[in-house]
């Protein structure tokens, strides 16, 4: 039988998928239109956590401590068009600039709605600016990125979950040495 069939038999189905197509709500969706039962968050909620700006929104609206951050839309056509250089780039300058006078170096450089070690940069020198937004906008498909410029926080990175009611334990994140 094809996979369909096999989920459709399914009683319910436990996502355990990860990164951008496991969690942005896509599998869900198709879930509920099924109208097979699934464990974990529904669609519109995976959909909200996997876009860092919204989710940064809502959580400064309810009172809860984010890094400052910069939101922009990167058009590979328009800077193709321009026939620049990426460190010519007029516009690319002037958001180096404006990061380094609202949120100062070092920044995180990110993905605005990819997996949470995907398309990431911490920039130190504003020097590197352009070409770590380079690299970062090249882990995106398509001709329009949605990027995260946000103000660097110094510290351990934890994370944490709850299944079936249960606090699991915490988990460190480390980055290997020379990758962020």
């Amino acid at each position: 039988p094809d996979v369909l069939d096999r989920i459709r038999r399914a009683e319910v189905v436990f996502p355990a998928l990860h990164g951008g197509d496991g969690e942005d709500g896509h599998i869900q969706a198709a879930l509920d239109l099924l109208k097979i039962p699934y464990a974990l968050s529904g669609h519109a909620a995976s959909a909200l956590a996997m876009d860092k700006g919204t989710s940064k929104r809502i959580m400064r609206s309810a009172g809860v401590p984010t890094p400052d951050w910069l939101q922009v839309t990167w058009s590979r056509r328009q800077h193709e068009a321009s026939g620049l250089a990426l460190e010519e780039n007029p516009t690319l300058v002037r958001l180096r600039d404006r990061a380094a006078q609202e949120l100062g170096f070092p920044v995180v450089v990110k993905l605005n709605a990819a997996g949470s070690s995907v398309g990431v940069a911490i920039v130190e020198d504003p020097a590197n600016f352009t070409a770590e937004f380079a690299r970062v906008v090249a882990a995106a498909p398509g001709p329009r990125v949605e990027v995260l410029i946000e103000e660097f926080i110094p510290g351990r990175e934890l994370t944490g979950s709850v299944f079936l009611g249960r606090r699991l334990p915490l988990v460190e994140i480390k980055p290997r040495e020379g990758f962020y």
